[in-house]
C-alpha cells in the first residue's frame, strides 16, 4: 500500500517492520522521502501501525508500506509528480493507493488518465475529499477513486469536510481502534 503524501518516518517503531520501499518525487534525491511534517507518518499509522505491543495498531497491521513523497515539507506539490507516482505505484504492483491530498480545480485529462491506468491495473485508490467545506475535490471526485472524509462526534459530516455524492465518511475515531487479524 503506497502512501502518496509528505513521506513517512520509516524508522518509527510502529511502521518500520512494514516498510518496504520509498521514493521522493519532490526533490532530485529519490531517497529523501522521510516525513518532516508528520502527516504522512500519522496517516500510515492509522492504516498500517504494526501490532508490536507499543503505540497503536492500524486497521491493517501487516500491510506492506510503499511510500511516495509527492508533497514537499511545506505541503505543496504538483500534478506532474502525482502522475509519476501513480505510474510508479502501478510498476510496483501495489494493491491500494492512499492519498491524503487534493485540489479544488480540475487538473485535466492527463491527471485523470493516470487514475484510469491505476484502476485498470486493479489498484484500489482512496483519496481525501478535502477540508474546505465545499464540493469534493480532485482526485477524490473521480469515479475510479473512493472519496474519504470525516465525521464529528455525533457521526455527522465534520463541518470542515468537503461534501458530495462521492463521499464515503470515514469514522476516524472508530477506525483507529479496529484490529484486523
Amino acid at each position: 500500500m503506497p502512501f502518496l503524501i509528505t513521506g513517512m518516518d520509516f524508522t518509527h517503531p510502529d511502521l518500520a517492520p512494514n516498510f518496504k520501499r520509498g521514493i521522493d518525487f519532490t526533490s532530485p534525491i529519490a531517497s529523501n522521502f522521510k516525513d518532516k511534517v508528520g502527516h504522512g507518518t500519522h496517516c500510515a499509522g492509522i492504516i498500517a501501525g504494526c501490532d508490536n505491543n507499543f503505540g497503536i495498531v492500524g486497521v491493517a497491521p501487516k500491510a506492506e508500506l510503499y511510500v511516495a513523497k509527492v508533497l514537499g515539507d511545506d505541503g505543496s506539490g504538483n500534478i506532474g509528480s502525482i502522475i509519476k507516482v501513480i505510474d510508479w505505484a502501478i510498476s510496483q504492483k501495489v494493491d491500494i493507493i492512499s492519498m491524503s491530498l487534493g485540489c479544488s480545480v480540475d487538473p485535466g485529462r492527463e491527471f485523470h488518465d493516470a487514475f484510469k491506468r491505476a484502476r485498470a491495473a486493479g489498484i484500489i485508490i482512496v483519496a481525501a475529499s478535502g477540508n474546505e467545506n465545499m464540493p469534493v475535490g480532485w482526485p477524490a471526485v473521480y469515479e475510479e477513486v473512493i472519496a474519504a472524509g470525516a465525521v464529528d462526534q455525533a457521526l455527522d459530516r465534520a463541518v470542515f469536510c468537503n461534501y458530495g455524492k462521492e463521499l464515503v465518511s470515514l469514522l476516524l475515531g472508530w477506525i483507529s481502534t479496529v484490529r484486523i487479524l
